[in-house]
């Protein structure tokens, strides 16, 4: 069974204070952001740097990349040496993306690839990475809808949770990916959330799993399990998919100039 962060976090838990059931989702959401380390001191590490690893547990197969994100403007970059799962999986030879400006940029052996369908990839997965990194201290953005969605007790832990929705006004399009939150009331963070993409035709919801690490006092992502429905909406045991990040380093100094095959 995946160890969540409830449990990760149990031996620390009296040191919490448990969140009162009457708050408004937004005060939920920025205690979540205080418990994670604060929203301004994370933007203000600049950039990040991390190993990736996304794997499909039943095949085994897997993509692993050396992971760069420079906050302002959302700027990322990767090199995957190890691409059979959703990067290029019929291509032999090392793999970088990149997505500057939202201009997506693609080289396989350090030859640029053109083709509609690699950019369209890469762009896709590059926007996925950057938001799967910094979801959570993007829930108080401009354009993003909360609302109470009541509570729930799983084992011994209370959860708060909170919807989480955007406003097509602000993200240009009307059917958008939605979220529910499971807040843990004592440690503050989102030890779970489930999420549907209208998009990719997903209505019932993956549930995914958290885990956290804490680097330069912060808390960042370090494994995510996710986990599909059965046609009766009820989970299975075994992850689909397990996304692991690790060896974060923060402010590195990067700088998009360069950010093309040249950059090693």
């Amino acid at each position: 069974m995946i160890i969540s962060a409830a449990v990760m976090f149990s031996a620390a838990t009296l040191t919490y204070t448990p969140i009162p059931l009457h708050l408004k989702p937004e005060k939920l959401i920025a205690k979540m952001e205080e418990a994670l380390g604060g929203k301004e001191r994370f933007y203000n590490m600049l950039d990040v740097q991390f190993d990736y690893v996304f794997e499909y547990v039943e095949s085994g197969k897997k993509d692993i990349s050396e992971e760069r994100m420079i906050f302002e403007g959302e700027q990322t970059w990767a090199r995957y040496t190890t691409h059979s799962a959703i990067v290029s999986p019929d291509v032999e030879g090392e793999v970088i993306h990149t997505l500057i400006n939202h201009q997506p940029y693609v080289f396989i052996d350090g030859q640029q690839v053109d083709d509609e369908r690699s950019l369209k990839s890469c762009a896709s997965i590059r926007k996925a990475n950057y938001y799967w990194f910094t979801m959570m201290y993007k829930l108080s953005d401009p354009g993003v809808l909360l609302s109470a969605e009541g509570h729930e007790k799983i084992g011994d832990v209370l959860y708060h949770k909170v919807k989480v929705s955007y406003d097509p006004d602000e993200v240009g399009k009307e059917d958008n990916d939605t979220y529910l939150l499971y807040l843990n009331s004592a440690t503050h963070l989102v030890d779970q959330f489930h999420f549907a993409m209208p998009e990719d035709g997903s209505y019932m919801g993956v549930k995914v799993e958290v885990e956290y690490d804490t680097v330069n006092g912060l808390k960042v992502p370090a494994k995510r399990s996710a986990y599909m429905p059965d046609e009766n909406g009820k989970y299975s045991t075994q992850p689909r998919l397990i996304q692991t990040s690790t060896n974060f380093r923060f402010n590195n100094g990067f700088n998009v100039k360069g950010w093309t095959i040249d950059q090693k």
